[in-house]
């Protein structure tokens, strides 16, 4: 595809339904180029004309948007515990969407087998084939190889380490373009896309992405509009900077990281901690009566006034941010979005990652900023994974 319409199908994509002249402002290219790659994208199947959905009145114009009828996307996130898939039309329209569970103890190839399995069993549902599928984006937790796509020494999922989904895939899907990436920089990829959206236009974007998995703490970056993802994959891996060097061991081997002090199991090790000391009736009952503890379990119990569980994630909070306002420093951001579990945690959180960032980063790069939780919810990891599906299928996912 020549670069015209490599293009013109960036603007769409990230934009959406775009009249010629809206492309023309979008794209810069001149009407004759512009006329030629709409020409183009729309007899090869990659755009549809419709009407303008706002009429202002007079005459209508035609609007260009990618063609749903083209073929189909997957996008995969891979956690600890469990995987989740979505099949979406080149639009973003969801059309079927599962969780399937991890077995612990089971291979990394046994687990993506099964995976497989239920999404065949989904496009056999919808009426469509593996050889309708043209783009898979696949979303990992941990550090992904630029040189080889696989997942290096993951410690939530140490089983997966140099294992390749994508060419487990390869053969079942042969007409599809498959892209692998980080958790973390899938988010982010999704953020941008709503910030675009939302806008209208595609600018030099500077976004930064916290996201808290199951396991562990990642980070996404965005500077000038593009992904950050350093010489081997590894930007943005906040979650292994050490905040206390005399801390627990972290799953990657060192000690006080970030994720092992202020993750989910940093959290729920210091409130069991507390439970033992007698410091937390609250989070004691709920011991007594589930067995168990959970990082829901003290965020519940801080929303229901529980000191010692809001002291607890107070202090995460702050951990994350002294990690953040050096971030912030270093890549003076507009925004910063905090998600995943963090943003099902409550205030208590995000306000000590706002007072540890407004209080330690430069005031030149915190005056502006807006510091806030996603609210994309839980699927942010996989929206963005079928965001990075649609760009790997139009040849845009360097873009």
């Amino acid at each position: 595809m020549n670069q015209d319409r490599l293009t013109v199908l960036q603007s769409v994509l990230w934009l959406g339904p775009r009249t010629q002249r809206q492309v023309a402002q979008a794209t810069g290219l001149t009407r004759s180029r512009l006329a030629a790659a709409l020409e183009g994208l729309t007899d090869e199947g990659w755009l549809a004309v419709e009407e303008e959905t706002k009429y202002t009145g007079g005459r209508r114009s035609a609007q260009f948007d990618l063609d749903a009828k083209r073929g189909l996307v997957v996008g995969i996130d891979v956690e600890p515990g469990q995987a989740s898939f979505a099949i979406e039309t080149l639009l973003g329209t969801v059309v079927e969407q599962c969780k399937v569970a991890l077995i612990k103890g089971e291979s990394p190839g046994a687990s993506v087998a099964r995976l497989n399995r239920e999404l065949a069993a989904a496009l056999s549902k919808t009426g469509f084939s593996g050889r309708d599928v043209l783009g898979i984006g696949i979303s990992l937790p941990g550090a992904v190889s630029r040189n080889s796509d696989v997942l290096v020494n993951p410690p939530s999922l140490p089983d997966w380490h140099g294992f390749s989904v994508r060419d487990q895939l390869a053969s079942d899907y042969p007409d599809a373009a498959i892209v692998v990436e980080n958790d973390a920089n899938a988010m982010a990829l999704f953020e941008l896309w709503r910030d675009r959206r939302a806008e209208g236009q595609i600018g030099r974007e500077s976004l930064v992405v916290i996201k808290m998995g199951p396991d562990g703490i990642g980070g996404g970056l965005v500077v000038g509009g593009r992904l950050v993802r350093g010489e081997y994959g590894v930007a943005g891996e906040i979650g292994h900077i050490t905040v206390e060097p005399d801390g627990p061991r972290c799953g990657c081997g060192h000690a006080g990281c970030l994720e092992a002090v202020a993750g989910p199991p940093g959290i729920v090790r210091l409130a069991m901690a507390g439970v033992h000391s007698g410091e937390s009736p609250a989070l004691a009952d709920v011991l007594t009566s589930s067995g168990k503890l959970e990082l829901s379990d003290v965020s519940r119990a801080a929303r229901n006034g529980d000191e010692f569980s809001n002291r607890l994630l107070a202090n995460a909070g702050r951990k994350i941010g002294t990690v953040v306002a050096s971030l912030v420093n270093i890549l003076d951001p507009k925004r910063l979005i905090i998600g995943g579990e963090l943003a099902q945690v409550g205030p208590v959180v995000l306000a000590s990652i706002r007072q540890q960032v407004f209080g330690s980063a430069s005031p030149l790069s915190t005056g502006r900023i807006a510091i806030d939780f996603s609210d994309s919810g839980r699927d942010a990891s996989l929206r963005g994974a079928c965001l990075i599906a649609r760009l790997a299928a139009t040849g845009l996912c360097d873009e």
